[in-house]
């Protein structure tokens, strides 16, 4: 069943369906889309709608409160995804 947990950036999450933690990276109020980093560095974005359709309770041990929440560092995440050997043109926003 689902239950609503309002997404807060920086905030790790457990997806019970899924059975692994996320980590809300963004959010656009204007479009009510939600960007959440999975703790393999994968990515995924969810509308409102889909985000209200996920069985989440916030982490145990959260990132933003001083705990690694079980996620990965920053330059593991930058590996992960060939973030440093991204350039500007790889981004929608220039």
């Amino acid at each position: 069943m689902p239950t609503h947990v309002q997404p807060v950036k920086g905030r790790w999450y457990y997806d019970a369906t899924g059975g692994r933690k996320l980590q809300v990276t963004w959010i656009d109020e204007e479009d009510m889309l939600v960007e959440a980093r999975f703790e393999d560095g994968h990515t995924e974005y969810y509308p409102e709608t889909a985000w209200r359709q996920l069985e989440l309770e916030p982490a145990a041990e959260d990132r933003s409160t001083g705990g690694l929440g079980g996620g990965i560092s920053d330059e593991e995440y930058r590996r992960a995804t060939g973030w440093g050997e991204k350039s500007p043109d790889d981004f929608p926003d220039g």
